[in-house]
């Protein structure tokens, strides 16, 4: 939220983690990095406060509490712009990527406006990995 205690402040992701995390479920290779740096004994999972796959209900709980929500600044970006919501700049946060897929019948012939649609997320997804 823009007024949490650590907004401003360079900090630690262990730092972060005391506050409580909230996010999409984590892939495996992300709770690994982020397990890496906050020194975790090996095989346990970082676990996080809250999940959930809304990002408005993670961006409404960040905003009216001290939880801090790992999330790509595309999901809250009318939250980030209205100034509802601000990043942390957290020193030895790992890169967290996410993989997506469309799912599709097999022999089956997607309708016109699924084909779209598709196109669509696929030039999305192109254009933001290009930005990264």
């Amino acid at each position: 939220r823009a007024r949490h205690p650590l907004i401003g402040k360079h900090c630690a992701l262990a730092e972060v983690w005391s506050f409580g995390v909230a996010s999409v479920n984590l892939s495996d290779a992300s709770s690994r990095k982020i397990a890496e740096v906050l020194q975790l004994a090996k095989h346990k999972e970082p676990a996080l406060a809250v999940k959930s796959n809304n990002f408005s209900v993670l961006a409404s709980l960040v905003q009216s509490t001290d939880t801090i929500l790992i999330s790509t600044p595309a999901a809250v970006r009318a939250e980030l712009k209205a100034g509802l919501l601000a990043p942390l700049r957290i020193a030895d946060m790992p890169l967290i990527r996410t993989h997506f897929g469309i799912v599709t019948l097999h022999n089956r012939t997607s309708s016109p406006i699924a084909q779209k649609a598709m196109a669509c997320i696929q030039r999305v997804a192109q254009d933001l990995d290009a930005r990264q």
